[in-house]
Formats: C-alpha cells, structure tokens, sequence
C-alpha cells in the first residue's frame, strides 16, 4: 500500500454475520471467491458449481476535475465526500439484492438485503504509455455471490440480474450523492453529458489528466 491506495474493507450485512475482519485480508478474500465460509471453513452457500459466478466488481469513479482537486488539493473532505457517495450507494444496492427460490417445486426471486463485499479505493488511472498515471480517483466494490436469505435462513446465491438491469439508476444516483456533498463543502458544479465536473477546473486540465481514456479512445477508433 501506498498513499495512492487505501486499505481494504469488508462490507455489508452479510460480512458481520459472517464475523469477517474489518480491513480486507487475503486469506478471507480467496476464501469467499472459492465459496469457503471464513467461520467454518465448509461451504458459504449450500451448492458449489465449478463454474458459478464468483464475484461482481462496482466500480465508482469520480469526475477527471474531482479527481485532479483531490490529488493537487490534497483537501481531505474530498476523499470523505467520495467515500460517503460510494458507500451510500453500496447500501442502497444491497437493500435491493435477491435472491433465487427453488425449493418444493417454486421458480421465484425473494428479497434478501444482506450482501458481503470488499471496499478498495485507488487514487490513480492504470498507466497509459510513456507517462505516469493521470489522477483518478475511483472506487471498487467486489460484491460475492452471496446473499442472506431471511425466510430459508441460510446463505445463498445472489440473483444479480435486477441490480445489472438498474446499474445506471445506482451510478445516477451516486453521481448526485457525489455532486450534492461537494456542494455542501462549498465547491460549485457544472452538468456534462453524463456526469458533472467542478467548476474552476479548465478543460484543457481535465483532457490532459485524461490520458489513458484517450488512449483507450483512440484504440476503440483504430
């Protein structure tokens, strides 16, 4: 780790029933991707498939402008906003994930709103050729194919299909819960075509800080 980093979480319901640590550590972390309870070693959900969906990765990022105040300003409530927004966010999707109900011959989806992730935040982009890592500050939530059921009282597979269909509602509305704090600490904010940038920031500073989605860009034309 380093200050371009932070360390781990574990989050969600599931992760304190579960008794996980706090701070994310490896050894649980493989142990949930290969359906292992870190309580009691055996099986976290009652079926192992070899080929089951092991996790799903959420990523939350910031707007470029965001992500350059945050990296010069070294402003502090930045990263708090951030953290709130993403987080926020996480909890409204775990309050809506399912999942599937096949026993005594039913074929239905029942609420589950318990889930277990990990939390990592990365303060810069992957580099793009020849230049360090522009500033990018973004958030990844890998959230494990497991849910609490509450009627069967036990762990089981999520049915993710509702919270895939309706991830551009979450990311609207992390876009807003982002932009609504940074107002709240003062900044001004403009609107873009799909998200926000602060205002004060030039444009010339956003497209040069945004290398890597260029490249990215300019890989997708070619």
């Amino acid at each position: 780790l380093n200050d371009q980093e932070l360390p781990g979480a574990f989050l969600g319901h599931l992760s304190r029933r579960l008794g996980l640590n706090p701070e994310a550590n490896k050894e649980q972390f493989f142990q949930l991707c290969e359906n292992i309870s870190p309580a009691t070693g055996k099986n976290l959900t009652p079926r192992y498939v070899a080929n089951r969906t092991v996790n799903y990765d959420i990523s939350m990022h910031a707007p470029k402008s965001v992500s350059v105040l945050h990296a010069l300003s070294k402003d502090g409530h930045i990263l708090e906003v951030f953290q709130k927004a993403v987080r926020d966010t996480m909890s409204e999707i775990e309050a809506d994930s399912m999942t599937r109900v096949r026993k005594n011959g039913k074929d239905e989806d029942r609420h589950a709103g318990e889930m277990v992730y990990a939390e990592f935040y990365h303060m810069t982009a992957r580099p793009s050729k020849d230049h360090l890592p522009d500033p990018h500050l973004h958030a990844h939530n890998v959230v494990f194919n497991a849910v609490f059921d509450p009627i069967e009282q036990e762990i089981k597979a999520g049915q993710f299909r509702y919270i895939k269909r309706d991830m551009p509602y979450y990311q609207a509305r992390f876009q807003k819960r982002l932009s609504d704090g940074l107002v709240e600490k003062g900044y001004q904010v403009r609107k873009t075509a799909k998200s926000f940038e602060v205002v004060g920031v030039p444009q010339s500073v956003i497209d040069h800080f945004s290398k890597r989605t260029n490249e990215i860009g300019q890989f997708a034309k070619e």
